[in-house]
């Protein structure tokens, strides 16, 4: 009888956890991942600082990265200071002249043996051996064009803009330049869960 008392107690004990439990599961609220997020909390939304472009038009070079360069006036090119534009100078052994005092008989026209000077043919000059008698020499700085590149703008005949480094736009702070930002999703809270 003692056994019988103590089934019968074990199952109604049971039988009141059980249905106590199933009615707690059941009035729990279960949550599942939101769907407008994907379960993060956060969705993606266009920028409003830069309408989604992420970046602007630089306003101090409006968007040509730069500017004309005052020093070359925009053509990249300088005249050349040693040849003043011509593309040669003067040559230095001659002075320009394209001639030079015969080595061989020192100018006289005859040799030692008073016979006439093979090298100048009697002349006691002959064509400058530094330019070949055309009394000039291409010139060494410019070799020979009349101009150099502008070392201002490196002969691009611009200089970049000390805004925005020549890009023509500057990057929106707001977004990264990604023309898009993070936010809260607002289905979820930014929790990234919803109730099911």
């Amino acid at each position: 009888m003692k056994y019988t008392y103590f089934n019968i107690f074990l199952t109604l004990a049971l039988l009141i956890c059980i249905t106590s439990c199933k009615s707690k599961k059941d009035s729990e609220t279960k949550y599942v991942d939101c769907e407008e997020c994907g379960g993060t909390g956060k969705v993606w939304e266009e920028c409003d600082n830069c309408d989604g472009a992420g970046k602007f038009v630089c306003q101090s070079c409006g968007g040509s990265g730069g500017s004309r360069c005052v020093s070359c006036n925009g053509t990249g090119r300088k005249e050349c200071f040693t040849c003043s534009g011509r593309g040669f100078t003067k040559c230095l052994s001659c002075n320009g002249s394209g001639i030079e005092q015969c080595g061989m008989c020192m100018g006289r026209g005859y040799d030692f043996n008073g016979s006439q000077c093979f090298t100048c043919g009697g002349r006691g000059v002959k064509a400058c051996f530094a330019c070949g008698g055309s009394g000039r020499k291409e010139c060494g700085m410019c070799w020979g064009r009349g101009y150099e590149d502008c070392s201002i703008c490196q002969g691009s005949g611009k200089r970049n803009c000390g805004t925005c480094g020549g890009y023509g736009y500057l990057k929106c702070q707001e977004c990264d330049g990604q023309g898009r930002i993070q936010v809260d999703c607002s289905e979820c809270n930014g929790t990234g869960k919803v109730e099911d």
